[in-house]
């Protein structure tokens, strides 16, 4: 049995992040029964451990050491919505935990995506300045 591979690559990507995804799912379903929890925290877990997962080993971990430049804007994409998928897991598990705070859990989460936004915004350059002036 054979498969055809594209050349950029991006077959074994979805079939990575695919099977992760159910390795997630996995672990939930686990972490679920093991707390003798509520079903409906299995997609909170999975979004959670997800997002984790894009932020440590693709975003960080997965970027061109050799060309920050230009792996920059894709880079901090991907923290970004892995980060966010992290924190909707987040809330929601917190919402299960603690029911009846939708609306600190809603501020909270605006207060998480103004300063992400506000740190997506900052340039690259301007972190380097300020390290360079520091030492």
């Amino acid at each position: 049995m054979s498969t055809i591979m594209s050349p950029d690559g991006k077959r074994d990507q979805i079939l990575q992040a695919l099977g992760f995804s159910i390795i997630a799912i996995g672990l939930a379903v686990l972490l679920v029964t093991y707390f003798d929890a509520s079903m409906l925290l299995i997609v909170p877990i999975a979004l959670l451990v997800i997002g984790a997962y894009v932020m440590i080993a693709l975003g960080v971990l997965g970027r061109n050491k050799n060309s920050w430049n230009t792996g920059e804007k894709k880079t901090g994409r991907i923290l970004f919505f892995g980060s966010m998928l992290a924190v909707i897991g987040i809330l929601c598990i917190a919402n299960y935990v603690w029911p009846g705070n939708i609306v600190v859990l809603l501020a909270l989460a605006l207060i998480w995506l103004g300063a992400s936004v506000m740190l997506m915004s900052k340039k690259a350059n301007a972190f380097a300045a300020s390290r360079k002036a520091v030492n």
